[in-house]
């Protein structure tokens, strides 16, 4: 915190938001690049993604510090408004960080008023209040009914407060 610049500290990280078209690179293969230079003090993580108008579009973080964590990544199957989250092999630590559930609703007024500004709706959870009774030896199943409302994309995964985001993924329901 003490290297942050001293209007940030409060916020406990530095902003270096950015057009995409302010830092674009050429690239000779038609990618489209774009960089950002770091400030020169030890960073422990590093958020980055995309917003629109509408909200944010994607987000990953990526920690410096650690060594990367065992992949925990659950098996993710859609059935009606029923999400299913499943691991085998799993073990009790697999299901110890909160899962996250965001909801991109196709029409963004079926939203609750105090999420339009975020642009999804927040559907968090810890495994153990959602979990499968009496799953398969060595298996781990929770589900999650989803609203009712029209949804254009799910995004969902695990995080630890301190650490961030262990894993995530996304699913469009519009393709």
């Amino acid at each position: 915190p003490r290297d942050l610049p001293a209007d940030r500290r409060e916020h406990g990280f530095d902003a270096l938001d950015f057009a995409f078209a302010d830092n674009q690179l050429t690239a000779p293969d038609g990618d489209c690049i774009a960089a950002q230079t770091l400030p020169p003090y030890a960073i422990q993580r590093i958020r980055t993604g995309q917003y629109a108008p509408a909200g944010e579009l994607w987000r990953a973080d990526i920690n410096l510090t650690r060594e990367p964590l065992p992949d925990i990544r659950f098996d993710i199957h859609l059935d009606e408004n029923v999400l299913t989250y499943s691991k085998r092999p799993c073990a009790a630590e697999d299901t110890h960080a909160r899962f996250f559930l965001h909801i991109f609703p196709a029409r963004p007024h079926d939203l609750p008023a105090d999420r339009r500004d975020h642009g999804f709706n927040n559907h968090d959870f810890n495994f153990a209040d959602n979990q499968l009774q009496a799953p398969p030896a060595d298996s781990c199943i929770a589900t999650r009914t989803l609203p009712a409302y029209p949804i254009q994309r799910i995004r969902t995964g695990q995080f630890i407060g301190s650490e961030g985001t262990l894993w995530q993924t996304e699913l469009n329901l519009n393709e």
